[in-house]
């Protein structure tokens, strides 16, 4: 299922971006001239909304990655609760 992209702001640096919906609206792809492509969970965008330190970290891991085949996805870990930022293989929605 393809979602509509739309021009936004980008969440992590707040630059010019676009965004679309992915895992059935649990999730949004972003993609930034400055920070490139990355993955957020709904549920991290809520708990980082106040955190600058996290999304200026964020912003920089996510711009390193090179890989085409690879994308920055922050998430919660489902058993600590903490917010989580890593480098998995582009699942192909993400194409």
């Amino acid at each position: 299922m393809v979602t509509q992209t739309y021009h936004t702001t980008c969440f992590l640096c707040g630059g010019a971006a676009q965004e679309r919906e992915t895992d059935h609206a649990n999730r949004r792809l972003y993609r930034c001239p400055k920070c490139g492509d990355y993955e957020i969970s709904r549920k991290a965008m809520g708990r980082l909304t106040d955190s600058p330190a996290f999304k200026a970290r964020a912003s920089e891991a996510a711009a390193a990655v090179k890989d085409p085949d690879k994308i920055y996805e922050i998430t919660i870990d489902n058993k600590s609760g903490d917010v989580l930022g890593t480098v998995v293989v582009r699942r192909q929605e993400l194409r």
